[in-house]
């Protein structure tokens, strides 16, 4: 018991130490932001400092569970398409084996 409360304390230092480490990284990154935005011309401080609200590109790459219908068999492509989000793994393969039977 000693000896797991000693790893938990351990863990809990190092995610500590982590989490401070990322805070410094951010203040640290968000100083020399600061700084760049201070040493521009007055002009062009106005410009950097208005949000954007231009949409974002249609064609930008977005991480996905699946990979493109493309690239999978016309087979998987339809049992993907097929299948609800709320549809598990486990489900899916329950339906295929019902289907070998």
């Amino acid at each position: 018991l000693e000896a797991a409360q000693a790893r938990a304390k351990e863990f809990s230092r190092a995610k500590m130490r982590m989490h401070r480490e990322v805070q410094k990284d951010l203040k640290v990154k968000r100083q020399l932001m600061l700084d760049a935005l201070a040493a521009m011309p007055e002009d062009l401080r106005k410009l950097a400092m208005e949000p954007d609200y231009a949409p974002l590109p249609l064609n930008r790459w977005l991480p996905t569970d699946t990979a493109p219908f493309e690239m999978m068999g016309e087979e998987r492509a339809a049992e993907v398409a097929d299948a609800s989000p709320q549809d598990s793994i486990f489900k899916k393969k329950r339906k295929k084996r019902q289907k070998r039977q």
